[in-house]
């Protein structure tokens, strides 16, 4: 079939209609945050997108301006995009058409598509790995699953006499927490960065979703570990952390993952992890019984060959 068969629509933002387009999202087989419209126009402003039929299927396009070109990038705190489906709409060789017509529009495309677009040609995409727990079972039986070494840190931390508790003060205590000690690891990240994980954490509750800020604090009252969850849908993301060297010590992280566990499994929600490639996090993840799902990475680079090397 043509792309004219199926009826592709590439769309400006002010042309999308973002009642339709949250509606497929929510009803689609991949019904995650990451693609509602509120979540994009904050990680994202000015997304355009690609629309088939009457919103059966949906595309998001996080484009950014280098040089003169717009390209297709993958936004921060947003693990997974790509092509999402309202139930029973998916189509043969629907995903590589959709593609196709983001190719005519973007000559370099770098992007996670989501766990459900697995019809992908081999040779332009690499995969991701996520690490996932359902918590539908009770505390108890969840806690049985967790590895020796988390249930050793979380007696630790205990022992440690450390308590978590979800404050909106805590922000910004994390923020510099995670300046101290992470960023000396992975580089200093810029202002629109944390302004973007803010209006995140500060949008959520006013579009359908909760977002739960839990700290871990030492016998002096010091934060010494903290971590954003982003509920909705029935999947609650690990969505942003940071651990100080007390922390570490103390078992702060495992105190703080359990405690969401304990407090907030029920039978309809999961546990989405965010990742990751690296074997160190992913090894954390899987010690508290999370399993492991893909996810596509698509790479493409059409770009002039004059500037072409500055993608590679």
């Amino acid at each position: 079939m043509t792309q004219q068969t199926y009826g592709i629509r590439f769309l400006n933002h002010v042309e999308i209609d973002k009642y339709q387009w949250d509606d497929c999202v929510v009803n689609s087989q991949f019904p995650i945050v990451y693609a509602k419209s509120w979540y994009l126009d904050i990680v994202s402003p000015e997304w355009q997108a690609l629309v088939f039929g009457n919103y059966e299927a949906v595309m998001p396009l996080t484009q950014r301006k280098k040089l003169g070109i717009y390209y297709l990038f993958q936004p921060d705190f947003c693990q997974q995009l790509g092509i999402f489906y309202r139930s029973g709409q998916k189509r043969d060789n629907l995903e590589e058409i959709f593609l196709q017509k983001a190719k005519k529009h973007f000559s370099f495309i770098e992007i996670n598509l989501n766990s459900t677009n697995l019809d992908i040609e081999k040779k332009v995409v690499t995969t991701n790995t996520n690490y996932e727990l359902k918590l539908n079972k009770s505390y108890d039986e969840l806690y049985k699953g967790f590895s020796d070494n988390v249930r050793r840190n979380i007696k630790k931390a205990k022992k440690n006499e450390l308590v978590v508790h979800s404050s909106e003060q805590s922000f910004a205590e994390l923020i510099k927490l995670f300046r101290e000690n992470k960023s000396k690891e992975v580089g200093n990240f810029s202002t629109s960065y944390y302004e973007t994980l803010k209006n995140i954490h500060l949008s959520a509750n006013q579009n359908n979703a909760q977002s739960y800020l839990i700290s871990a604090f030492n016998p002096k009252k010091e934060i010494i570990a903290g971590a954003l969850f982003l509920v909705s849908d029935n999947r609650a993301i690990f969505l942003f952390s940071s651990n100080s060297k007390a922390g570490k010590e103390t078992g702060a992280m495992h105190f703080i993952i359990d405690s969401f566990i304990k407090k907030y499994a029920n039978p309809d929600l999961l546990l989405d992890f965010e990742g990751s490639n690296n074997a160190t996090l992913g090894r954390f993840y899987k010690s508290f019984g999370a399993t492991v799902s893909y996810y596509p990475r698509l790479r493409i680079n059409n770009l002039p060959p004059v500037v072409k090397w500055l993608k590679r």
